[in-house]
């Protein structure tokens, strides 16, 4: 009998070991991509909702001068305008423009039609309004939509 080498109880070409060991834990070996997790899909929000926006309502007189009025100043976010006139005479007419110094002379200058409204979208620049023709003053009534 050799002492050199180990005492080993049992029979070492059993499988009995190796077949325990199966049934109890399990081989080390990583996972095949299709056995790895799956992430959650991901789904996309709603889109962001739609900025609010406001409407810029007002009545003037605009009196019988040669000054003109600023009816609505610069808006880049301006939407949509409308202005209406209501003269209280036929012959009245509103003179109408983009400029201070055009909105003075008649050949540089809109002439909307009494009584009818006058849709300006999607302009964002200002408005201005004179009537320096007028016998009397002249009702002018506009509605901005604006983010």
């Amino acid at each position: 009998m050799d002492t050199t080498s180990p005492i080993i109880a049992g029979n070492p070409a059993d499988p009995d070991a190796a077949t325990l060991d199966t049934l109890v834990e399990s081989a080390a070996v990583p996972p095949t991509p299709a056995e790895l997790p799956k992430a959650p899909a991901v789904t996309t929000a709603d889109p962001a909702p739609a900025p609010i926006t406001r409407t810029m309502t007002g009545t003037i007189l605009v009196l019988k001068r040669w000054s003109p009025v600023l009816l609505l100043p610069a808006d880049p976010n301006r939407l949509a305008l409308t202005v209406w006139t209501m003269p209280q005479t036929d012959e009245t007419v509103l003179w109408l423009s983009d400029d201070a110094g055009k909105v003075q002379q008649i050949g540089s200058s809109a002439l909307p039609i009494p009584l009818n409204m006058l849709v300006l979208t999607p302009h964002t620049g200002p408005v201005w309004v004179a009537c320096p023709d007028a016998t009397v003053s002249v009702r002018v009534s506009y509605l901005a939509v604006t983010r």
